[in-house]
């Protein structure tokens, strides 16, 4: 069965949705200007060792293949608020549904695949996740070794500032 297209909002500077387009057009490493969309991410704290619930990327994804996140994230679907992403997204990635997220902040993105105004949430986590279709493998991460990974260039650039912002508000 073939895949079924996606389609993200295209916003402008002041946020408002401009125009939809598919999700290849939203992540295309070759337009010189990037369409500037939503995302939500959302760092997970495992409140019993203070660890940081981190995924390895899939290599069939068309996004940093093979690369570190720490916690889920995704873009924003139309319609769909960042905060309703955040949840859709620890539930598809991580299988993880808490009642509470926290906002940290937003901040704009550019990498060689997109533009992107990134939500960033987190929360403390009883609950063990567990790995989607999305991931080659998940783990638990004490913040110095997801540094080291950073070091080695084997994360996001979304995933190393999320980290970055998680240390400056001493969540970890």
């Amino acid at each position: 069965m073939p895949k079924k297209t996606e389609f993200l909002e295209v916003i402008d500077e002041n946020e408002r949705v401009i125009g939809i387009a598919p999700r290849s057009e939203v992540h295309n490493k070759s337009r010189k200007k990037k369409l500037f969309h939503r995302e939500a991410h959302v760092i997970v704290i495992d409140a019993a060792t203070g660890k940081i619930w981190c995924q390895k990327r899939a290599a069939w994804k068309d996004v940093f293949p093979n690369k570190w996140e720490v916690g889920a994230a995704g873009n924003c679907l139309p319609g769909e608020t960042p905060e309703q992403t955040a949840f859709r997204e620890l539930n598809e990635e991580l299988h993880l549904k808490p009642k509470k997220l926290f906002f940290l902040e937003k901040y704009v993105l550019k990498n060689p695949y997109e533009k992107l105004l990134a939500y960033l949430y987190w929360f403390k986590t009883t609950g063990k996740a567990r790995k989607s279709s999305e991931a080659a493998a998940i783990k638990l991460l004490m913040p110095k070794e997801f540094g080291m990974l950073i070091r080695r260039g084997m994360v996001t650039s979304d995933a190393a500032k999320n980290f970055r912002i998680g240390r400056k508000k001493k969540l970890f």
